[in-house]
């Protein structure tokens, strides 16, 4: 005589635990017990080793109220659950304290049901008809999607799968995977974006792009540009759209223009109107734009003149934003406003215009012409003129190489609107 212990889960598998002779009949009877308690446990799966069943979904996932959610997942089974001939059905349940009852199954499982492509559950009580399991567990797939995600889409899922009477698991955390259950963050209507170019250059062609990502299909928005104020008359837009899978599309639309220095400042704001979700929304971005130091040709500019003071030579760009002003006479390098002994420099800007005099002091003017250049610089580049190429006489009168200029009084001019240095604000 023996205990015989049955597992229903364990595939036909049983196990028996013989009694023994009867002088040690109260040692069996103990041993007896402990052996079936642990068979029974095998059975239940508490202490067999479920590295087999293995489950790969995000930890959580952020999306928009009323918009579209895809979670990819995808699991593996061990070898002996593929032994069963009965097709593999796969059910996502939202974590509550209710419990579901599957059709078909007559087994109670913990939480919501939301999704399965098992036909029998179609009419349960909390069956989601906006949530689609739009994975085939067959493949292993189990990602599913939401469409329109609501309030009662909030919270953490687990997955289930279904081979059959013995073949029936739940993935839930364990020694061996502690992360199963995805959870579903929803968040109010967000802004916009928009994708600006790296540099706007005078001049030339700009696009401003404004997405609406993650739409759901069927729910086109409606997306606008305007400027303020509306100076710019002169625009393309163009709309365009990209699917990213069956469940979630993106959309926008692009603004196209050429830009001059009168736009500098203006703003350009994007508007999105979601007429399922009876809401609108808008973003705004102000235009600066910027080009390299060009030599003026309007401006006195590579000029010398003669003075009793000395020579006073003259350099003018244009460019955005304003440049930083260099001369070089004879190597020495000059910077920044002020005076010396020797020099005087004195540099002003209005709007995209720079302009500075170099004052060379005292030189001998009538026998010896130095080599003066002038260059301005900004993020976008650099330009130097020649003043003066220089002879081959040797001059006897040297510049200082560190002497530094003292401040000279001088007024010095800026555009009302400066532009960022990036070229975007």
């Amino acid at each position: 005589m023996g205990i015989t212990v049955a597992c229903t889960g364990c595939r036909g598998r049983s196990w028996q635990v013989a009694n023994s002779p009867s002088k040690t009949k109260l040692l069996a009877s103990s041993l007896a017990t402990v052996a079936t308690v642990i068979l029974t446990l095998l059975c239940k799966g508490m202490l067999t080793n479920n590295l087999d069943f293995r489950i790969t979904v995000p930890d959580s996932i952020t999306a928009q109220r009323g918009f579209c959610i895809h979670v990819p997942c995808s699991f593996t089974t061990p070898d002996w659950y593929k032994s069963s001939s009965e097709p593999l059905y796969g059910y996502w349940f939202r974590i509550t304290d209710r419990q579901t009852n599957l059709e078909g199954t007559n087994i109670w499982v913990p939480g919501e049901f939301k999704a399965s492509r098992d036909e029998r559950q179609r009419f349960l009580k909390f069956h989601s008809t906006h949530m689609k399991l739009s994975g085939d567990p067959e493949k292993g797939d189990c990602s599913f999607t939401i469409i329109n995600a609501g309030l009662d889409d909030w919270g953490q899922y687990h997955f289930r799968i279904d081979k059959g009477e013995s073949y029936r698991y739940s993935f839930n955390p364990s020694s061996s995977q502690t992360h199963t259950n995805p959870q579903v963050v929803l968040t109010d209507l967000k802004k916009p974006k928009i994708i600006k170019p790296h540099e706007v250059i005078w001049e030339k062609p700009a696009t401003f792009r404004c997405i609406a990502a993650e739409m759901c299909p069927g729910t086109k928005p409606q997306i606008t540009w305007h400027t303020e104020p509306d100076i710019h008359p002169v625009y393309a837009t163009s709309s365009w759209n990209t699917q990213q899978s069956n469940w979630s599309s993106t959309y926008g639309v692009d603004i196209t223009f050429k830009p001059s220095l009168a736009d500098d400042g203006i703003v350009l704001t994007c508007n999105i109107k979601y007429h399922f979700l009876k809401k609108a929304v808008h973003v705004a971005t102000r235009l600066s734009f910027g080009y390299r130091p060009t030599a003026s040709t309007i401006l006195p500019n590579a000029t010398c003149e003669n003075e009793d003071q000395g020579r006073r030579c003259t350099c003018s760009f244009h460019c955005w934003p304003p440049p930083t002003l260099t001369w070089e006479v004879d190597g020495v390098t000059v910077t920044g406003n002020g005076s010396t002994s020797d020099m005087e420099v004195l540099h002003w800007a209005e709007g995209n215009a720079a302009s500075s005099t170099l004052l060379w002091k005292g030189a001998s003017i009538d026998h010896y012409d130095p080599f003066i250049t002038c260059t301005a610089t900004n993020p976008f580049g650099k330009q130097t003129v020649v003043i003066l190429p220089g002879s081959n006489q040797t001059s006897e009168h040297h510049l200082p190489q560190t002497s530094p200029l003292s401040p000279v009084h001088a007024n010095i001019y800026k555009s009302p609107r400066q532009a960022d240095l990036g070229g975007l604000s």
